[in-house]
Parts: C-alpha cells; structure tokens; sequence
C-alpha cells in the first residue's frame, strides 16, 4: 500500500505502523482506489476491535456493495480481540469475499518509537505467509514531510518556522499534522507562516490550543472556534482541561487590563510571571474587551466549569455552549 506502482487490490490487509498520521493517509489511498468518492461511507464500515466481534465484522464483510464495486471494512487495533473472534477471522481470510477489502490495522510503538506489532499472533502469521501484511512507513525525512503538508493547504513555512515548529511539537505525525491543521485554521488568508506567527499558537502543552481557541472567540470566529474545540474535545480529559485555560487567559486579560495603564510592558510580564511576548497579547487582548464583556465571560466560564464539575451535561455540550455564549457576548460589547 506504500508503493507508487499500483498493485492489484487484495481481498484482506493487516497493515501496521508506529505513526496513526501514515495509517490514516494509506487508508486514504486505499480509499481513494476502490470509491469515485472517498468521501462517501455508503460501503465503508469501521470498527473498533474492544467494541465489536468475529461475527460482526464478517456480517459487514458480506454484505452486498450498494452502488459501487467494492466494500471497506476496516478494524482498528485488530489485535484487542480475543483468541476465538481472531479464529473465526482467520477462517474468514482464507475465504473471503470478493468484492470486501477488510483492513485490519494495529497502530502501536515500542520504546525506540519503532513500529510494534505481535508477530507470533496466528492472525499475523497468515497475514504475512499470504503476503497481506504491511508495515506503513514513510522515508520521508520529517522537515520534507511538514514542508508538503503546509504546501498542501496552500502555505509555505519558513525555514526559521519549521525549526521552531519541529521543537516545539516533536516528530510523531499525528500531532504534528493536528498542530498544522490549527495553524492553517488560524492563519487561513496566510500563505507565507514565519516562527514569529506559530510562536502564539503552536505549543508543547494543551494551553496553546486553548490560546487559539479564546483568539478566535475574541475575533467573531466562532465557526473557526467551534471547528477548533471539536479536535480538542476528542478526549474528555483534554476537554474539562479547556475550561480551566480559558478561566486562567480571562484572569490574565483582566489583571493586564488593570495593571497595564501604570506598567511597561517588561514590569506588566513580571508582575504576571509570564513572557514579554506573552505580555504584549494580553495588553492586545485587554484593549479590545471592556471591563463588562471582560467580566461576563469570567461568569460564563465559571458556570460551565460549576456544569462541568456538579455533572450537568456532557462535557462536550458544555464546552460548545460556552464557546457560542462568549462569542455573543464578546460581539454585542
């Protein structure tokens, strides 16, 4: 599935990385190659190996393709089955159907960030005597990677912007492609990105993203917003961590906003143990949000954090409410 050269498509893959960002882009190819539409899941069927059995997955595999030539049943982290659902998988493969691509996938690294995968599994070792299974790697040197994936959405990064950017985020593909992702989002009519522009937004923690999304808030952006919270959101440790950033960035704004009229900027930084660069975007943000906008969302933060811990919705709900109830309550001031 790594190869240029198209080859005549298999009834079944296990395929296997360290990088979940490659696992995603070849099933994309594979996609692309059986559907006119990759976009369409009419015949596509994904399933989480915890969640699901033998018998579901062969039920899928045998349905009939509606409007199209092939079906994809896909199957992550193939290896969480058990020894009996895996049996009757294997005497799937040495029949399967013909018109189904089943994928099983196992995305997992071992210390040395190489690719791990149980190779004395009997699901694996038929996959590989048959020649179905594939390890997904990428020679691709990283910056060459990171270059393409920016010239793709119609930037380019600067030299001094992708060794800041390298740094900063690490080498794993998936969070660096995410990290692009909330770069482009927020620098849409950009096409030339510097280390001076990423330097707000790309961080090692989760208090950049949260920086981003409050800057779009604060900017009318809420769709960009919403769109931004739906990546952060997808873990609900990650999301109940979001309302506590944004309690701390309003608390910061407010103390700028306060300070800021009898400090220069390098005093105002001291005074709130943060950087001068930092500083100076508070001063910004303080500047564009009067004291009573800048006080009614500290109550709407608090509020959805009291939601939040007294279990009153979801935390996703909660979150997205608050990112609409700021952004109108930012507009109208």
């Amino acid at each position: 599935m790594t190869s240029k050269k198209q080859k005549p498509i298999k009834p079944v893959y296990l395929i296997y990385s360290a990088e979940l960002a490659l696992i995603e882009e070849a099933l994309a190819r594979l996609r692309k190659r059986l559907f006119k539409n990759e976009e369409d899941d009419t015949n596509c069927q994904i399933f989480e190996a915890k969640e699901t059995s033998a018998t579901d997955i062969i039920s899928a595999c045998q349905a009939i393709a509606f409007g199209a030539e092939w079906r994809l049943v896909i199957v992550k982290q193939y290896e969480q089955l058990n020894q009996s659902e895996k049996k009757r998988l294997i005497s799937y493969i040495k029949q399967p159907c013909d018109n189904t691509v089943l994928v099983l996938v196992q995305q997992d690294r071992d210390l040395n960030g190489r690719a791990k995968v149980n190779k004395a599994d009997p699901l694996f070792k038929l996959a590989r005597q048959q020649d179905l299974a594939w390890e997904i790697t990428d020679s691709k040197p990283t910056k060459t990677w990171v270059k393409e994936e920016f010239l793709k959405r119609n930037q380019v990064i600067t030299d001094d912007g992708l060794d800041f950017f390298l740094e900063t985020v690490g080498n794993q593909r998936i969070r660096l492609k995410t990290e692009i992702e909330k770069v482009n989002l927020y620098h849409q009519d950009t096409k030339r990105i510097s280390a001076d522009q990423l330097s707000e937004i790309v961080s090692p923690s989760n208090e950049g993203s949260a920086l981003l999304l409050f800057k779009l808030i604060l900017q009318g952006k809420m769709y960009r917003a919403l769109l931004l919270l739906d990546w952060l959101t997808s873990s609900s440790k990650e999301a109940s961590i979001i309302i506590t950033l944004l309690e701390r960035q309003l608390s910061l704004i407010a103390r700028a906003k306060a300070y800021s009229v009898n400090c220069s900027n390098q005093e105002l930084a001291a005074k709130l143990s943060v950087s001068p660069g930092r500083a100076y975007y508070l001063i910004q943000d303080a500047r564009k949000l009067p004291w009573r906008a800048l006080k009614q969302s500290i109550k709407l933060v608090k509020k959805a954090d009291f939601s939040r811990k007294t279990n009153l919705g979801d935390i996703r709900t909660i979150l997205e409410q608050l990112v609409i109830e700021l952004s109108k309550t930012i507009a109208t001031s």
